[in-house]
C-alpha cells in the first residue's frame, strides 16, 4: 500500500501520497532508490520533519516499512511522496531527514534544509543509492549522491500545478487538505495528554556505553540495537549472512613475498597508489626514514627516497596522502614532512612542544583542507604527557584534552567526522572538524591500548589494539555504537586497512589477518617470514597488499607483498 497521512502541526501539514489541484505554498518530498535491494539492504524508511529553529522537537516523525523482495503486508510501495504545507511560521527554514534502516540500524542517513517559496510548489528528491550504504550525510544536512559523496539537495520549482489532486478514499475526508486540517479542536491537546505514562522509564542514554557481542543484533543497553556486518541481516537477535554473500568467507589467501634488504630498524607505516608506494620508519644506517617503491606490483624493490633531503634523522611513525603530490608523514620530535614534488618540513608553530612525538596523520577526502595529526606519550592509566590532536591548515595552536592519553592513530572523512584512538581504550570523536570533541569511554570496560583505525565511512570503521582487539565502530547521530569482532589471535594488532568494506586487513606481531566484513578474521598461514613484528598495512586493491615492520632475528626493516 501507499502511505496516506494527514498530520496537523503548528509548523507543517504533511500529506503523503495525496495532493492538490491548485497552486499553493508547499514542498513535495519524493523518496526513491537506485540499486538498493529491498529488504536485503533496506527494510524501512523513517521521515522526520522539523523547524530548524527547534530541531529537537520534530513536528513529524514516522516509520514506513518498504514493500519488496517478498515483503507485501503492512508495507509501503516506493516511491514515497509527501506534501509539506507551512503553518504560521512559513518564513522559517525546515529540515527534512530521510533515514533508511536495516536490522534496526541506519544504513543511509540523508537530510536537506529548505525554505518555503510563497505561492510556489517546490520539489525535493531523495534518492537512496546502493553505493551509499553505510553513509551519514545528514550530519551535514546533505544527502549521499551517486558518487558516494555528500551533496546538497536542491529545492526545485515545480512548473505548473503538481499532480497532487484529491486526498485518497482511505482518508475518509474525500477532499483537499484545507485550513480546517490545521485547526486544533478545543481540549484535544490537554496537559494530561502530554504526561508520561507510568510504564515509561527514563534512561540516561547520554552517558550510556553500548555493549555488543559479535554476531548479535539485540539491544545494546543504550536504547539502540547492535549492528550486523554489512553483508549480514538481523534475524531476531542473531546476525545471519545474506543469501547472496553465503559463498564469501574470511579465508582468502594471497601469495606473499618478503624482503629484508632495506636497512636496520623498523618500518612503522605504509601508504601508496597504483604506481607508487611509500614506507616510513627508523632512519637506520642509510640515514633516511622514507623508502619508495616506484612501480607497485609483485616486486619489492624499495629504495631510500632521494626526494627526501630534509630532516632525515627522525623516526617517522605515520604516513597518509590523497595523491602523489599531497602526502604527509609524521614522527618523533614534532616532525612533520609534506611531499609535493620533494619532501619539505611543515612548521608547527612556536606553541608546539619541540620534543613531542607524533604517531599518526590523516588527510580527508581529496580537496579537503582538513588534516589531522595525533600523538603524545603516556604512562599507565593515561597519566603521562597530555595528548594533542591537530587539525586544519594552521598548526600554531595544538588542541589538548585532559585525559593525558597518547593517541596512536586518526581517521577522518574530510566532511567533519574524525575519530582518534589512544591507549587505555580511549576513543575521541568529532563531527565538526574538532570544534567540539567527545570521548567514548571504552576505558570503563577494559584498558587495552588501541593502535589503528580505518574504514570506508564514519559508520563503518574498524579499530584494532592489544590482545587481538578489533572493534567495528559506527559513529551515528552523536551516539557511537560498536561490536567486538572475533580476531582469533592474542597478538597486539597495530594497523588496519582495506580496499573496501568487504576486503579488510589487520596486522600485528607476526600475524596478517583478513576479513570480508562478516565479523570474523582469519590469519594468513603462508607468510614467508613468521618471526616478524608487523606495524603497518595498506591495500591498494584486493590483490595488491603491502605490510611493513621489522624482521626480529636480524633487526632489519621488512616489507611483505600479497598478490594474486
Amino acid at each position: 500500500m501507499s502511505p496516506r497521512i494527514h498530520y496537523a502541526a503548528l509548523a507543517l501539514l504533511l500529506v503523503a501520497g495525496g495532493g492538490c489541484s491548485k497552486a499553493r505554498t508547499e514542498a513535495v518530498v519524493v523518496i526513491t532508490t537506485d540499486g538498493v535491494r529491498i529488504p536485503d539492504d533496506v527494510e524501512k524508511i523513517t521521515l522526520t520533519v522539523a523547524d530548524v529553529n527547534d530541531e529537537g522537537s520534530p513536528v513529524f516523525g514516522h516509520d514506513f516499512p518498504i514493500c519488496g523482495g517478498g515483503v507485501t503486508d503492512g508495507c509501503f510501495t516506493l516511491p514515497l511522496e509527501f506534501t509539506l504545507i507551512p503553518g504560521p511560521h512559513r518564513d522559517h527554514s525546515s529540515r527534512v531527514e530521510v533515514v533508511a534502516t536495516r536490522g534496526g540500524m541506519p544504513v543511509i542517513d540523508d537530510a536537506a534544509i529548505f525554505t518555503f517559496a510563497e505561492g510556489k510548489s517546490l520539489r525535493l528528491d531523495f534518492v537512496l543509492y546502493d553505493n551509499c550504504l553505510g553513509s551519514d550525510c545528514a550530519t551535514h544536512d546533505q544527502t549521499c549522491g551517486p558518487d558516494a559523496q555528500c551533496t546538497n539537495v536542491p529545492a526545485v520549482l515545480i512548473s505548473g500545478d503538481p499532480d497532487l489532486s484529491a486526498s485518497p478514499p482511505d482518508l475518509g475526508s474525500g477532499g483537499d487538505a484545507g485550513a480546517d486540517d490545521l485547526s486544533v479542536p478545543a481540549g484535544d491537546l490537554a496537559a494530561a495528554d502530554l504526561s508520561m505514562p507510568a510504564d515509561l522509564t527514563v534512561h540516561d542514554f547520554a552517558n550510556c556505553v553500548p555493549l555488543c557481542v559479535a554476531g548479535t543484533c539485540g539491544d545494546n543497553g543504550c536504547g539502540t540495537p547492535c549492528m550486523c556486518a554489512a553483508n549480514q541481516t538481523c534475524q531476531g537477535t542473531t546476525c545471519v549472512a545474506n543469501s547472496t554473500d553465503m559463498a564469501t568467507t574470511g579465508d582468502k589467501v594471497l601469495n606473499w613475498t618478503a624482503s629484508t634488504s632495506y636497512d636496520t630498524g623498523a618500518f612503522y607505516g605504509v601508504w601508496g597508489l597504483s604506481t607508487t608506494v611509500y614506507a616510513v620508519g627508523d632512519p637506520g644506517s642509510a640515514n633516511n626514514p622514507i623508502w619508495k617503491h616506484a612501480i607497485a606490483g609483485g616486486d619489492l624493490m624499495f629504495s631510500a627516497d632521494t626526494a627526501n633531503t630534509v630532516d632525515t634523522t627522525k623516526t617517522l611513525r605515520g604516513i597518509w596522502g590523497t595523491s602523489k603530490t599531497n602526502v604527509y608523514a609524521v614522527g618523533d620530535s614534532a616532525t612533520m614532512l609534506r611531499l609535493n614534488t620533494n619532501w619539505s618540513i611543515v612548521a608547527l608553530g612556536t606553541n608546539f612542544p619541540a620534543s613531542y612525538p607524533l604517531n599518526g596523520v590523516w588527510i580527508g577526502n581529496p580537496g579537503s583542507p582538513t588534516i589531522w595529526a595525533v600523538g603524545g606519550t603516556a604512562a599507565a592509566n593515561c597519566t603521562g604527557t597530555s595528548d594533542y590532536n591537530h587539525f586544519g591548515t594552521s598548526w600554531d595552536q595544538p588542541f589538548s584534552t585532559a585525559s593525558g592519553c597518547a593517541y596512536g592513530a586518526v581517521w577522518s572523512d574530510g566532511s567533519g567526522n574524525a575519530i582518534l584512538v589512544a591507549n587505555e581504550s580511549l576513543i575521541t570523536y568529532s563531527t565538526d572538524d574538532g570544534l567540539d570533541v567527545s570521548d567514548f569511554p571504552l576505558s570503563t570496560m577494559n584498558t587495552k591500548n588501541l593502535h589503528g583505525i580505518w574504514g570506508p565511512t564514519a559508520n563503518n570503521l574498524y579499530i584494532v589494539g592489544d590482545a587481538g582487539l578489533i572493534y567495528h565502530f559506527n559513529l551515528h547521530a552523536g551516539l557511537p555504537l560498536y561490536n567486538t569482532e572475533t580476531s582469533n589471535t592474542a597478538v597486539a594488532l597495530r594497523a588496519v586497512h582495506g580496499s573496501s568494506g568487504s576486503d579488510l586487513w589487520a596486522v600485528g606481531g607476526n600475524q596478517v589477518l583478513h576479513s570480508t566484513g562478516d565479523g570474523n578474521w582469519v590469519a594468513q598461514t603462508n607468510l614467508p617470514n613468521s618471526a616478524s613484528d608487523l606495524y603497518g598495512v595498506f591495500a591498494i586493491s584486493s590483490t595488491d597488499v603491502y605490510v611493513v615492520g621489522v624482521y626480529a632475528p636480524s633487526g632489519q626493516k621488512i616489507i611483505m607483498h600479497g598478490g594474486p
